[in-house]
């Protein structure tokens, strides 16, 4: 603590007496490192499609975490999310790159079709990995299935923009013949990935966070059944659509958008489905309060607009060394 008597920035994720710091937070910094230094000396030998590929998804990673900022009503500190992201652009995109090439030769021995299966079991894996991470480490800010939500919508967001980024990196050096237009094959690429899969993996890894979330909440209430159906049923439910997403998205055969495009607004639906019934057991109507806890909380949580969750959230967080008011406003 400083003079001031403000929390270090770091200090939600980052205790020394918490172990699960010392498996997130090292993982998260060497897993950025490794992706950064592998892809350091492609990115070199295209050096305007990687300044494209790394700007644009930029802007697509401001304004998905904007979208994240507006779902999110019970707020969170800062670092949280930025590890999260951190998490699934880092060591995650790093992993699931060689894993699947290692399944996928698995199921191709088997006659089975490789990437279709390899990418959503390994993907999603890596990301809940992270998921599971970030909520053990930041256990006092879980109150609501919703914060499940919003640190794997975060994990997903990280993974989505830096896959997209190897993407335009290796479709320029596919394209980087006499005769080929390598930037423009670039910006098609990104485009079709930003238009047609736009925050795809933010949805598959906020459901399936809910979901753990959810079982984390009903454990605590003597409702792990519900929890254990819940927390299956989204990871599941996120595999299944992965696979079909992949399967029909060109991946395996001939290019079909339609099925994508239907399981993305399926994945919203589901999404804005369980946002609205988070507000309405919360209380909220769009406000958001300075301290990132809800104005009003109610019903399952057990609070009532005059006893709001946040004090349940304050001795939770106090009992871990931390301060709920440290988080953004």
């Amino acid at each position: 603590m400083t003079d001031a008597g403000v929390r270090p920035w770091w200090r939600p994720v980052w205790r020394v007496r918490q172990p699960m710091s010392w498996l997130l937070v090292p993982l998260t910094i060497a897993g950025v490192v490794a992706i950064v230094a592998y892809r350091a000396e492609s990115a070199a030998g295209q050096p305007l499609a990687a300044l494209v590929s790394v700007a644009s998804q930029a802007l697509v990673a401001v304004l998905m975490l904007w979208i994240l900022r507006r779902i999110d009503v019970l707020g969170r500190p800062w670092a949280v999310v930025a590890v999260a992201f951190a998490w699934g652009g880092g060591i995650s995109v790093f992993l699931a790159g060689p894993l699947n090439d290692e399944v996928g030769a698995i199921t191709g021995k088997l006659g089975l079709t490789s990437v279709v299966l390899s990418a959503p079991i390994i993907e999603e894996a890596l990301k809940l990995i992270g998921i599971i991470a970030v909520i053990g480490v930041s256990r006092a800010w879980v109150r609501d299935p919703l914060d499940g939500l919003a640190v794997g919508a975060a994990v997903g967001i990280g993974f989505s923009v830096v896959e997209n980024v190897t993407y335009g990196i290796d479709e320029a050096w596919a394209h980087s013949g006499p005769g080929e237009d390598p930037l423009g094959r670039v910006l098609i690429e990104l485009a079709g990935r930003v238009v047609i899969g736009f925050g795809s993996h933010a949805l598959f890894a906020g459901i399936v966070g809910y979901g753990f979330a959810l079982l984390l909440l009903s454990a605590g209430r003597g409702r792990t059944g519900l929890g254990v159906l819940g927390f299956v049923s989204a990871v599941v439910g996120v595999v299944v659509a992965h696979a079909v997403w992949d399967s029909d998205y060109g991946l395996e055969g001939d290019l079909d958008l339609v099925p994508p495009f239907l399981v993305w607004l399926c994945l919203v639906g589901v999404l804005l489905l369980l946002v609205r019934r988070a507000r309405r057991r919360l209380g909220v109507r769009g406000r958001r309060s300075r301290g990132g806890r809800p104005a009003a909380v109610e019903g399952e949580l057990g609070g009532s607009p005059a006893d709001p969750v946040g004090a349940d959230v304050d001795a939770r967080a106090e009992a871990l060394g931390e301060r709920p008011d440290d988080r953004e406003a």
